[in-house]
Parts: C-alpha cells; structure tokens; sequence
C-alpha cells in the first residue's frame, strides 16, 4: 500500500497537481523502484492462492 500512496504522489508530482511539490525532489531511479514494486504487488496478487 506504501508502493501504490507514492507511486499516486509521484504521477501527480508529474500532472502539476500535487501542492506542495516545489521542495520535493524525485529521482528517476526512484521513480523506477516504485513501478517495479507496484508490478511485483499485482504480480504476487495474481499469483499467490487464496
């Protein structure tokens, strides 16, 4: 859930929507690790049986 709350912060960082922004810095790199951790959650969701 972590993932996916930064993940919706850095695409509205992104849109220009997110207030406060203008001191926040996001790195590609960290950009990246959080696309990845939101695919492997949906993956583990896919996968894992209930």
């Amino acid at each position: 859930m972590v993932e996916r709350t930064l993940f919706n912060w850095v695409k509205a960082g992104r849109q220009g929507k997110l207030k406060g922004a203008e001191s926040m810095v996001v790195s590609a790199e960290l950009m990246e690790i959080c696309r990845l951790r939101d695919a492997l959650a949906r993956v583990k969701m896919e996968t894992d049986p209930v």
